[in-house]
């Protein structure tokens, strides 16, 4: 769990123990989006110094928007629902509590001077550091990464000159010793039809299931969401989940949350069934599909928020 950034006192801000507390929170969400970690500062180092404020201060304003928005609590998706939804500069300074216009500027005697980033001559105070505290502090959630195993694959393809139900008996027959197979399509997906064409009848019936594995970049605490959405397979667009717990949808939907956990992966619940798929009506496929690699939201607990 998060504890609360120090307050900034006049004795705190002297020590370096709180600028090392700034630094980490930097620290960390720079790895959180797959950077390498910062050094903390050492005793006798040139450490309180413009450079440093600057530093923290551009670094939020130019990077904010590689994480999701946390602001309302809620996951949120982009307009076109292909993504989440990023911070901008404008929302993160929102989230934060910040001005419209950015980070506050004073004058030596406390005087307010302008929005920006911190300059030569401005005045060093607690203000600056409740501002810097917020910002990071606004930071919370990243997009994590996903691989896709399968863990059953059988598809069956059967023809008969007799009928439809011939050929739906003679896949039905095969399908028991037809599993194992290693498919092309990464994710799981479930159909199956019934034609005639040329003379002869055709049946068929294709079942994959397949396990998310979630990934992060930074080992501390954190709770993995996935997200994914599921459609109808083939030209027909019939959807037949066959009880596979699949829910038909054209925008992400929550599939799986995992535990807190400091893993850099997690291995989600494997999507999909082995027992032979549903016939369906004659001339129509009957089936659904994983239509993306699916969209990982992981929800970090920053060591300080």
């Amino acid at each position: 769990m998060s504890v609360a950034f120090t307050t900034p006192t006049g004795t705190t801000l002297q020590l370096l123990s709180f600028y090392n507390e700034l630094q980490l929170a930097y620290s960390e969400r720079v790895q959180a989006l797959g950077g390498l970690a910062q050094t903390a500062f050492s005793d006798g180092a040139y450490w309180q110094k413009l450079s440093m404020y600057q530093g923290w201060q551009n670094w939020l304003e130019t990077e904010c928007f590689h994480f999701v928005d946390s602001s309302t609590g809620n996951v949120q998706f982009n307009p076109a629902g292909t993504d989440f939804l990023y911070f901008t500069k404008a929302t993160w300074r929102a989230a934060a509590g910040l001005n419209a216009n950015g980070f506050s500027r004073y004058d030596k005697d406390g005087n307010f001077i302008a929005y920006g980033i911190a300059q030569d001559n401005d005045l060093i105070c607690d203000k600056l550091f409740l501002e810097l505290q917020a910002g990071f502090g606004a930071l919370q959630w990243c997009r994590g990464g996903v691989i896709w195993s399968q863990s059953f694959n059988s598809r069956v393809l059967a023809e008969s000159r007799l009928g439809l139900d011939a050929a739906q008996a003679e896949a039905d027959a095969v399908w028991p010793n037809n599993g194992g197979a290693v498919g092309v399509w990464p994710r799981a997906w479930s159909y199956c039809y019934y034609i005639s064409y040329e003379l002869k009848w055709y049946a068929s019936l294709n079942r994959i299931t397949a396990t998310p594995t979630l990934s992060c970049a930074i080992v501390i605490p954190h709770i993995f969401s996935f997200y994914i959405t599921c459609g109808t397979y083939g030209t027909d667009g019939i959807f037949y989940n066959n009880n596979d717990a699949v829910t038909e949808s054209s925008t992400y939907y929550l599939q799986d949350t995992s535990e807190e956990t400091t893993s850099l992966t997690w291995g989600g619940t494997t999507i999909g069934s082995t027992d032979k798929p549903a016939w369906g009506d004659p001339y129509y496929t009957y089936g659904y599909s994983i239509n993306s690699a699916g969209l990982v939201l992981v929800k970090y607990n920053f060591t300080n928020s």
